[in-house]
């Protein structure tokens, strides 16, 4: 059987992934464990491998001209409005959490005596920690 050309197996691939949309979603019915706790069990091969792979995501991430960059982006921007409107519950989620959270952070820092460099930048470095110590409740 002859082989396929690299165009007529790109055509292929879309067609049959762009077909499977009800198989993926009977695919993550069927799963019984978490994903992601499974993979967090793996941290430390995780850890191995992307130590391992550092000369290749370096050549891969230069790869390609400014130009190929430029398209690839642009081709993919047409999905921003999409992607944003599917995740927007998911960002008013986490700002429901961090905006109070903020407040208090700024609250605190706008406390603190202000006007020398001294002081000018305990309040920055309050601001930075404190923030830095926000971590999600779900």
């Amino acid at each position: 059987m002859p082989k396929l050309t690299p165009a007529e197996q790109a055509a292929k691939w879309a067609t049959r992934t762009g077909a499977a949309t009800q198989d993926v979603v009977a695919g993550v019915d069927r799963v019984t464990e978490h994903p992601g706790r499974k993979a967090a069990a793996q941290q430390a091969v995780w850890a191995q491998n992307t130590a391992a792979s550092q000369d290749k995501w370096a050549r891969r991430v230069q790869a390609g001209s400014l130009e190929d960059w430029k398209k690839a982006t642009k081709d993919g921007a047409n999905r921003i409005a999409s992607g944003v409107q599917a995740k927007k519950g998911k960002v008013e989620q986490f700002w429901a959490e961090f905006g109070p959270f903020q407040d208090a952070v700024t609250a605190q820092t706008n406390a603190m005596p202000r006007g020398s460099l001294d002081q000018n930048l305990a309040r920055m470095l309050n601001q930075a920690r404190r923030t830095a110590e926000f971590k999600r409740q779900r």
